[in-house]
This record gives structure tokens, C-alpha cells and sequence, in this order.
């Protein structure tokens, strides 16, 4: 079944993932022999959690965060001042700068601006 594991789910179930994240995350993470991707550039004032899983082509800006349980997918952009926290950022998604997102799903393909701050109150 291809797509991320949330892609895979039915409609109907989509409203349990966010219960499941942690026991999906851990066991994602315990599959990879190298949770970020050797072909990610991350900068050097970049902020990276243990438990993060970063994929290929992905590029993390200058003083960013990318913190805890949170998943990068292929080809994602974290831009310049932004904080990441326990978010599942799908393929292609751009961060542009100063960007807030906390316990968030975000999709395929999107673009989030300058200045937003997305956070869920419970996961």
C-alpha cells in the first residue's frame, strides 16, 4: 500500500491517528537504521531532536527546531526561525519562515507562510 501511514487509513479511522501517533512513531523509529536521511542538509544552528525521523531531501534553515516525535517526510522545508514539535510534515510541505507547529498534521504539498503559528490543543 503505497503513501504515509496516515494516507493509508480510512477515512474512518483518520480520527484515531492522532491517538495512535506515539506507538506508531516509536515503532517507525526502531524500523530505521538511520532516522535522518544522509541526502537532508540540516544547518549547523539547527535544533534536532533524539526522536526525530528526517527523510530525504529535506532541508532544515538557519535557527530552527525540530523537536520531539515529530516526522519530516521527503522534499520538506523547514525555514529560517521556525519551531516544530511533534508534527507529521508531508512530502513537499514548506515551512517558509518564523512558522509555529505543535502536535499538527499537515499534508502533502502545502505552504504555510510567514509568521503562522498552527498548534493542536490534545493529541
Amino acid at each position: 500500500m503505497a503513501g504515509t501511514p496516515y494516507e493509508q487509513l480510512e477515512e474512518t479511522e483518520r480520527s484515531d491517528f492522532p491517538a495512535a501517533w506515539e506507538d506508531w512513531h516509536t515503532r517507525t523509529l526502531a524500523r530505521l537504521p538511520h532516522p535522518i536521511h544522509p541526502t537532508a542538509q540540516i544547518h549547523p544552528t539547527a535544533i534536532i531532536g533524539d526522536d526525530v525521523i528526517i527523510g530525504p531531501g529535506v532541508h532544515v534553515w538557519e535557527f530552527s527546531a525540530v523537536r520531539a516525535g515529530s516526522v519530516l517526510c521527503a522534499g520538506v522545508s523547514v525555514g529560517f526561525n521556525c519551531e516544530v514539535t511533534r508534527t507529521f510534515l508531508g512530502e513537499r510541505t514548506i515551512l517558509s519562515h518564523r512558522i509555529g507547529v505543535n502536535r499538527t498534521l499537515v499534508g502533502a504539498g502545502a505552504h504555510l507562510s510567514a509568521t503562522v503559528t498552527v498548534a493542536a490543543i490534545s493529541m
